[in-house]
């Protein structure tokens, strides 16, 4: 064999040896992160950059993006992860938890893995809101935002202005219960202190196009009312997406809450228009 074949022969046993040929990275699969004392569950797939990150709605869990991230990991990076007391993740210690808490825990959760910037935040109704939060914290780790049906922070006081005043009295106010143990009071109030702040990135408001069901409304509401908070979903998606200087509005006419379960290709084409627009941006392929 002549040497500069044995060269190379040998270079290509070291490297399968190793793993450490200069070949981008790919998930060792899933499993549990230890962040500080605490252990997370974390989901990485597929190779390249922007690294997308899947933020889960109120009480889901990574499970939720199996579909969408399963189409994303074919042409770049994609996390998916449980919160705290969700899915895989054990419980936090702290009996209420903010925003502030998760967004905290996601840093630190990438950064244990391994996984590094820029990143892509997608975040489902609540999760919209820590996305929202975590690109305020960590401006110069985030290339972009889609918000999948995302609550907006002025949203429960505006249901409650509908209501009768024989309704409030009664408790039909927007007060919910957390099973994750989330102030949402507290932390639509960090996103209000939040979004006073310019996000200088793209951002992509994708909203349900189906008008809400008979089983999302209390049963004491009038027909008149549901017409209004019908209305009123619509009208805050718009302002959401309104409230970026790059902010754009994308209305998935099949979908109910859920975009990513009725119409999960609508989603993964968007996540690869900021994709590709940041690798346009960047010089990359």
């Amino acid at each position: 064999m002549a040497p500069h074949r044995r060269c190379r022969f040998a270079r290509t046993l070291l490297c399968a040896a190793l793993a450490s040929c200069a070949a981008p990275r790919s998930a060792p699969g899933p499993g549990l992160v230890a962040v500080g004392a605490r252990q997370l569950w974390l989901d990485c797939r597929g190779r390249g950059s922007p690294t997308l990150v899947l933020e889960a709605g109120h009480t889901e869990s990574a499970e939720t993006w199996a579909a969408v991230q399963l189409e994303v990991a074919a042409f770049t990076r994609v996390c998916s992860y449980d919160r705290a007391g969700r899915g895989h993740s054990p419980r936090a210690p702290d009996s209420v938890r903010r925003g502030s808490d998760v967004v905290a825990d996601l840093a630190e959760l990438l950064s244990a893995a391994g996984e590094s910037p820029p990143l892509i935040l997608v975040g489902h109704s609540l999760g919209g809101a820590f996305a929202r939060l975590y690109v305020v914290a960590h401006p110069t780790s985030v290339a972009g935002l889609l918000l999948v049906d995302a609550v907006h922070e002025g949203e429960f006081a505006r249901i409650d202005a509908l209501l009768t005043p024989e309704q409030r009295r009664a408790g039909a106010g927007m007060k919910p219960m957390s099973p994750e143990g989330f102030d949402i009071e507290a932390i639509f109030g960090e996103v209000r202190t939040a979004a006073a702040k310019t996000v200088s990135v793209p951002v992509t408001v994708v909203a349900r196009g189906r008008p809400l069901g008979a089983n999302e409304f209390p049963p004491d509401w009038s027909l008149a009312q549901r017409a209004e908070r019908d209305t009123l979903r619509q009208v805050l998606q718009a302002e959401l997406a309104h409230s970026f200087p790059q902010g754009r509005l994308v209305v998935a006419e099949n979908s109910g809450h859920f975009i990513h379960h009725d119409e999960p290709a609508l989603l993964v084409a968007e996540i690869r228009r900021l994709v590709d627009a940041w690798r346009r941006s960047h010089g990359a392929t």
